[in-house]
């Protein structure tokens, strides 16, 4: 099957771009070989990623209730406020030790949330498939994506999502998801 990707690779300030649309094999082959690089900078696109599907799909709560037991709340913010129709919907900053999140919570439904983005950055959250302090070659990625760099960043984005690994000396140092849609 063919595969349209744009990767992008940038190491020690030299930027190579590549537009390609050819098997998904050379595609995959040329960017494992960019992905090893040091310090290297790894970004494609796939219409089809997800936050909530997939082989690295977020495992998250079901109501704001049980997300909030997840761990230890260390801070949580008001970041904007929106009403209309006599609904409000509040856009919510929550901070545990080693992880971030934004939601969207809803006055006429106030047990569901919608996610917008997660950064992961302690090892003891198991929200997603990847782990922060991961060794990169023990990290199973799935599809036909390229692999993770030794040093550097892995960015993937999708039609209603993005992903950015961060690596440092072969491990996983964070993990951030954008997600448009969710719970």
């Amino acid at each position: 099957m063919a595969s349209n990707h744009e990767m992008t690779v940038s190491r020690q300030g030299a930027k190579t771009r590549w537009s390609c649309c050819i098997p998904v094999a050379l595609t995959v082959a040329g960017a494992a070989a960019c992905a090893t690089a040091s310090g290297a900078t790894v970004k494609f696109y796939d219409g089809g990623f997800e936050c909530y599907a997939g082989p690295l799909a977020l495992r998250l709560p079901d109501t704001y209730a049980q997300l909030l037991q997840l761990g230890e709340v260390v801070s949580t913010r008001n970041l904007r406020t929106q009403t209309q129709h006599g609904l409000t919907t509040t856009e919510r900053q929550i901070a545990f030790r080693g992880l971030v999140m934004r939601v969207y919570l809803f006055s006429g439904d106030p047990g569901r949330y919608q996610l917008a983005s997660v950064r992961i950055s302690g090892p003891a959250w198991q929200l997603s498939p990847l782990r922060v302090g991961q060794a990169t070659n023990r990290a199973s990625l799935g599809h036909d994506w390229p692999g993770l760099p030794d040093r550097g960043s892995w960015e993937m984005q999708g039609d209603s999502a993005h992903l950015l690994i961060s690596v440092r000396e072969g491990r996983i140092a964070a993990i951030d998801y954008s997600c448009e849609s969710g719970h």
